[in-house]
């Protein structure tokens, strides 16, 4: 009986000792007062969303790269592509060093093209039939020409790699007679100076030219007329005696 003669005493005290709730009305709609009208939340939107507005507006800076009129990133003073040039300027050191240790060659990075090539469009369109081997086994795609990607023929794995490999050596003895006959046109090329050269030259850079010759280990066994003759006389012309 005592404890709850104590409890009504308490909760009178507390309902004598809360302020008017009509003093909280417009802060606490809970509160048991009238709510504020739609007008007076519409006035007061602006207000608070204007903080956050001008927030994002500070945030949009330009990039710190003179004559460059694109948006910084989010956390930098530079745009991704004027940060990536500078990125590029300060490790390029390392980025040629990392060039020179690469191992394709100029065919094989034109054969990674082209065969990147014919996938993508492989994946895109439908136009082009996976055809199998001659031998009956599935085929793979295999380009003769690399400047062509889209001609190709569909080889089995064995075929293709013969086919590579054929390639290769007829790219090899193409390269060797490209070479042989380039060899044969610079020696034209210096005999021909030579030969125009040498009725103007003064007598004493003859003699030291003939003396050079005859001091090789053929020089004494040729005439002045053997193309060998003129091709040592050439080379000694050309090193500057």
């Amino acid at each position: 009986m005592r404890l709850s003669v104590t409890r009504n005493a308490t909760r009178n005290a507390t309902r004598t000792a809360t302020p008017n709730n009509s003093e909280y009305a417009g802060r606490h709609p809970s509160s048991g007062g009238e709510r504020p009208s739609t007008g007076e939340h519409a006035a007061a939107a602006p207000s608070a969303a204007a903080p956050s507005a001008a927030r994002q507006t500070s945030t949009l800076r330009a990039c710190a790269t003179v004559h460059c009129t694109r948006q910084a990133r989010k956390r930098g003073r530079f745009c991704p592509r004027c940060n990536t040039a500078q990125w590029r300027a300060r490790h390029k050191t390392a980025l040629a060093q990392r060039e020179a240790r690469r191992t394709w060659t100029a065919e094989q990075m034109l054969a990674r093209r082209a065969l990147g090539y014919l996938s993508a469009y492989l994946r895109r369109n439908n136009e082009i039939n996976r055809e199998p081997c001659h031998c009956g086994q599935p085929g793979l795609p295999y380009q003769p020409d690399h400047t062509k990607p889209l001609d190709v023929e569909w080889l089995c794995r064995d075929h293709r790699q013969a086919a590579r490999e054929q390639a290769s050596e007829a790219l090899a003895d193409a390269r060797a007679v490209a070479e042989q006959a380039a060899k044969h046109a610079a020696y034209r090329d210096e005999r021909e100076r030579f030969l125009n050269a040498w009725p103007l030259l003064p007598p004493e850079r003859r003699e030291a030219i003939r003396d050079a010759v005859r001091r090789h280990p053929w020089g004494r066994r040729i005439s002045e007329e053997s193309p060998l003759w003129i091709q040592l006389a050439s080379s000694t012309f050309k090193s500057g005696i």
